[in-house]
Parts: C-alpha cells; sequence; structure tokens
C-alpha cells in the first residue's frame, strides 16, 4: 500500500522539464511595451500620411473651384492643424526613444539585443515620418506655385501682366487688394477673376502661416535624425540583424522543445527499465516461495 502510494504520488506531480519550457516560451520580454508604442505610433504616422493625401485631394478641388468656397477652406485648414497636431505628438515620442536609447548604450548595453530591436524600430519610425513631412512639404510647396500661376492667369484676363517677381512681391502683402488696385472691373469675367485672386492670395497666406509653424517641427525632426546617425543610415543592415537574431531564438526555442521531449522520453525508458527489474525480482520471489513452500 506504502509503495503504491508513493506510486500515486509520482504520477500526480507536474513534469519539471514541462514547467521549465512553459516559463520559459510564456515569459514576456521588457521589449513587448516599447513594441506595442511603437506600433500605435506608427498608426499615428500612417494617419498623417491619409491626412497628407486628404489635403492633396481637397487642394486640387479649390484650384478647380469658383474661388470663393469656403467649405472647401475650411476642410483644409482642419486637416492641416490636424496634422500639426499630430507631428508634434511624434516628434516628442521619438525625441524621446532616441534619448532613452542614447542612454541605454552609455550603460554599456550596445550588444543588447532589445537594444538592437529598438534602434531599429526608432530609425524606422523617425525615417518613415520624415518622408511623409517631406512629401508634405513638396505638396503645400507644389499648391503655392498653382496658386501663382492662378494668379497670373487671372491678371492675365484684368488685363495687367505681372511677372513673377512681381507677383511675388504681391504677395508679401497681407492686404489682398494689392492686386486689384488699378484694375477695372467693367465686365463679369474680370469681377470673377479679381475674386478668384483675393482668394488665391487667401489660400497663399494661410498656407505660408501653417509651414512657419511647422518651421520648427522640421527643424527639430532634422536634429533628431542626425542625432541618430548610423541608425538611420543602417536600417537596412539592423532589420537583417534582428530578423537573423529572431531566427536564432526561433531554432533555440525548437532546440528547447526537442531537449524537453529527449528528457521526458529518457524518463519513460528509465521508467521502463525500473519496472523490468521489479518484475523480475518479484518473479525470483515467487520462483523461490514456491519451492519453499515444498
Amino acid at each position: 500500500m506504502i509503495k503504491d502510494r508513493l506510486k500515486e504520488l509520482k504520477m500526480n506531480q507536474p513534469d519539471p522539464d514541462d514547467i521549465q519550457l512553459t516559463m520559459s516560451v510564456n515569459k514576456p520580454t521588457q521589449v513587448d511595451g516599447f513594441l506595442r508604442e511603437s506600433d500605435q505610433l506608427e498608426r499615428t504616422i500612417d494617419k498623417i500620411g491619409s491626412l497628407v493625401n486628404e489635403i492633396k485631394r481637397l487642394q486640387e478641388s479649390i484650384l478647380v473651384s469658383s474661388g470663393n468656397d469656403e467649405t472647401l477652406r475650411d476642410e483644409l485648414d482642419d486637416r492641416m492643424n490636424e496634422i500639426k497636431s499630430n507631428a508634434q505628438k511624434i516628434r516628442q515620442n521619438l525625441k524621446i526613444m532616441t534619448e532613452e536609447i542614447l542612454r541605454e548604450e552609455k550603460e554599456n548595453r550596445r550588444g543588447s539585443t532589445e537594444l538592437k530591436i529598438k534602434k531599429t524600430r526608432t530609425a524606422f519610425l523617425s525615417k518613415k515620418f520624415s518622408e511623409i513631412m517631406q512629401n508634405y512639404n513638396l505638396i503645400q510647396a507644389n499648391y503655392r506655385d498653382d496658386c501663382k500661376k492662378r494668379i497670373k492667369r487671372q491678371l492675365e484676363i484684368t488685363g495687367k501682366d505681372a511677372d513673377d517677381e512681381e507677383i511675388e512681391e504681391m504677395l508679401e502683402s497681407n492686404n489682398p487688394q494689392i492686386f486689384t488696385q488699378g484694375i477695372l472691373t467693367e465686365t463679369k469675367m474680370a469681377k470673377q477673376a479679381l475674386q478668384d485672386i483675393e482668394a488665391r492670395h487667401k489660400d497663399i497666406k494661410m498656407l505660408e502661416k501653417n509651414i512657419l509653424e511647422l518651421h520648427e517641427m522640421f527643424a527639430d525632426l532634422a536634429e533628431l535624425i542626425e542625432t541618430q546617425g548610423e541608425m538611420v543610415d543602417n536600417i537596412e543592415d539592423n532589420m537583417a540583424k534582428t530578423v537573423e537574431d529572431a531566427k536564432v531564438g526561433e531554432d533555440n526555442t525548437k532546440k528547447a522543445v526537442v531537449n524537453a521531449k529527449s528528457a521526458r522520453k529518457k524518463k519513460v525508458i528509465v521508467g521502463l527499465i525500473i519496472t523490468g527489474v521489479v518484475l523480475v525480482v518479484i518473479i525470483i520471489i515467487v520462483i523461490l516461495l514456491a519451492v519453499y513452500l515444498k
């Protein structure tokens, strides 16, 4: 009875190899929180990319409109403000992430796999954000040029010629009527042209105000990327190394599973041997008892 009870207790005990393997697989890494935050940051960057496309669409609609569609202009202004707000948040988060990486590097953790993942991820997000903002800046510059061309065409309709330099001088003024001074509006077409000129002048002034507000952010972003240095320049190599590290980790996990299975297999073999020995002993005892009883 004692032997049977001991066998029952052993059977109910969890396999130590199973416990060790489970802990190894399910234990969360310190980089998990960083990756969750960076994923959220990337979604915000993608949102800015979508807003940039919306702004381009709105600008194209405004250029072909009659010039007095305030609904489109209000929507355009809302989208630009939304980009500015989200861009400032992203810039601040990237700055914090970069400072954290630099701090960890100073703590002699250069060889840490987690640090490499952070550097690669931060560099990727910085590069992606920078490219989207550069595209946004290009779209704004193109829209300004298109507005200037539209102003020049409308001035020609009114009978007033102006070269690019003269138009630039006019644009420097905060008075939208500077374009229309000395122009007679005898025809309906001329009146519409003047209204359109004033509307384009307003568009350009709003655009320039938005660009000036983002100027500090652009400068800060350039400094941030410069600080990262090789983190951006060698992003492809870092990503390849990260994939390689992940592959090694996967191989190690597979080896751990194989080793755990091997350990269980050995225990089964040892158990069978012990059982066989016990059976032999029992048989010998039975034979001896039979001889003794005779």
